[in-house]
């Protein structure tokens, strides 16, 4: 799963990306700026850092919007495979609270973390 560290290159592994710009990039952390074609936030800036185990955090928690994605990259069961844990929190507060209720956001949650593990098929598929 080579295509997690190679963050700049997020846009042609994961689908739901609309726009991201890497603003910097000192070593293992990343500072990005993204927008999600499911929840149109507009850019948001996020911290992306990432560890040598093959884990990967990505949070960011501005403009009453919060996300954090926690990903871990685990040997397979066979040489060759991947068991992926993935988990994603999302929440929004303020001004942002009133424009989405709580039930669509948990839809659009359920929705981004479907297409992500997709895109993780469709990369160990390709390797």
């Amino acid at each position: 799963m080579e295509d997690l560290k190679q963050v700049d290159g997020w846009p042609q592994f994961l689908s739901d990306i609309a726009r991201m710009n890497v603003l910097g990039c000192r070593g293992d952390h990343w500072n990005i700026e993204l927008e999600t074609k499911t929840l149109d936030h507009g850019m948001l800036p996020y911290q992306v850092e990432l560890s040598p185990n093959r884990k990967v955090k990505f949070w960011t928690k501005n403009s009453g919007v919060t996300v954090e994605v926690l990903a871990n990259v685990l040997g397979g069961p066979t040489p060759g495979q991947a068991d992926i844990i993935y988990s994603m929190y999302l929440d929004v507060t303020g001004i942002p609270a009133l424009l989405i209720s709580e039930k669509s956001l948990r839809e659009k949650q359920e929705h981004m973390v479907a297409v992500t593990l997709g895109d993780f098929d469709r990369a160990a598929q390709r390797h």
